[in-house]
């Protein structure tokens, strides 16, 4: 990170090895601090984060939102449109 701050490759990389030893927080904070020093229109940090959110802490809310922010940024992402579809599935019960 130090040698390319802005590269999506190296935050997803270095998160990959913390959840190989299943240091899910600590690659949440990778993920989280990418987020202000990757190019605007990445997405797959968000996704990222979102899958996490949604998988490990449980938090389909915090998926939503972060899986809405990826489909502003990129509309035509079907992963994105997945991701939003799914949580807000999930958001909204079984009753709906």
């Amino acid at each position: 990170l130090q040698l390319s701050p802005v590269s999506t490759d190296a935050y997803l990389g270095l998160a990959d090895c913390f959840l190989r030893r299943n240091q899910v927080q600590e690659a949440a904070l990778i993920l989280r601090n990418g987020l202000s020093h990757v190019p605007d229109n990445e997405i797959r940090i968000l996704l990222t984060l979102a899958s996490l959110e949604e998988a490990a802490f449980r938090r389909p809310s915090e998926a939503l939102r972060l899986c809405n922010q990826a489909l502003l940024k990129q509309p035509d992402s079907v992963q994105a449109q997945d991701c939003v579809r799914r949580n807000s599935e999930t958001v909204a019960g079984p009753e709906h």
